[in-house]
């Protein structure tokens, strides 16, 4: 099987489209730029570990049947007028509070902008080249100095070690300040 080339924000973004809406899959692929036969693919695996291994998921991100809206068993009571207890419901009534679980989509919408924020907080490379730069240049100061006090101390052992060592020290608390 051919290369994937689909970023992981990608499949997440076509993978909610497949579970929220009922857009057929070649309108999904045109907004994203792919071929409606990788929405295909991306519905099919199900995950992105399945998506990237090539494998086929158990159940389909969206089966073909889920697009005839078939209403479920809660749905066609109430619409039948009856007041069906649901399993909240019935833990309500016994006096034990619903578990409130997080569906796996809502997990992995909850990843990806997790990890969307985490990149918001990655340098642009201009940044990290205007902190490189800043860096060499604390560099070049903090070896200045220190090449100052070798000869000051005309390298008198103890004391130009101990001048190397607090210049080294004063390094890494700029690298450090300009870090953060």
């Amino acid at each position: 099987m051919g290369q994937r080339t689909l970023k992981r924000i990608g499949f997440f973004a076509i993978a909610r489209q497949l579970r929220e809406t009922n857009r057929t899959q070649a309108d999904i692929a045109a907004d994203y730029n792919v071929s409606s036969s990788t929405v295909s693919v991306i519905n099919q695996a199900g995950s992105w570990e399945n998506y990237l291994a090539g494998k086929t998921a158990v159940k389909p991100i969206r089966a073909a049947r889920a697009l005839a809206q078939k209403p479920t068993k809660l749905e066609a009571a109430k619409a039948a007028g009856l007041n069906p207890r649901t399993r909240e419901d019935r833990l309500n009534a016994a006096g034990h509070p619903a578990k409130s679980r997080i569906p796996r989509h809502h997990r992995e919408a909850n990843k990806l902008a997790a990890d969307l924020k985490k990149l918001e907080k990655t340098p642009t490379r201009d940044e990290f080249k205007q902190l490189s730069k800043a860096l060499h240049d604390r560099q070049d100061v903090l070896l200045a100095r220190v090449r100052q006090a070798e000869r000051h101390l005309g390298r008198n052992g103890l004391k130009s070690d101990l001048a190397l060592f607090i210049s080294v020290g004063a390094l890494v608390l700029s690298i450090i300040a300009l870090a953060n």
